[in-house]
């Protein structure tokens, strides 16, 4: 599980995307304009349906708008850069298992988007034992 987590933070750490909050949503810009280009790969999670908690009405939706959203000509992600998981298929062997895909298909210079969707997770213990352990 280190591997993991080691491999989950330097995805993230070398993502060359700033998202940032603007007066019309959320805006995908380049800090490196002038460096070199990469791919663009994302991943995209919304879970509205829950098994043992409230059900959320919104969050499959939004993940569905934002998926559109990198589709755009604006941003353009490719379809097949692009891993959406709703609901039932976001259970964490499948989210994993999307993250396995983005380690072996993100290169130097690609950048990363992980956008969730859902509630969150109080159990800290949980996740540092999965993670560290």
């Amino acid at each position: 599980m280190k591997k993991w987590f080691y491999i989950f933070a330097s995805i993230i750490l070398s993502a060359q995307l700033c998202l940032a909050q603007g007066e019309k949503g959320i805006i995908v810009t380049n800090k490196e304009k002038d460096g070199p280009t990469g791919k663009t790969w994302a991943v995209v999670v919304g879970i509205s349906e829950y098994q043992n908690i409230s059900k959320l009405s919104y969050a499959h939706k939004d993940a569905e708008a934002f998926y559109k959203y990198l589709r755009t000509p604006q941003v353009n992600v490719p379809a097949e850069n692009i891993k959406m998981l709703l609901n039932k298929d976001a259970i964490s062997g499948e989210i994993y298992g999307t993250l396995e895909w983005l380690a072996e298909s993100v290169k130097e210079n690609d950048k990363v988007i992980f956008y969730f969707s859902g509630h969150g997770d109080v159990e800290k213990k949980r996740f540092i034992k999965m993670v560290f352990c």
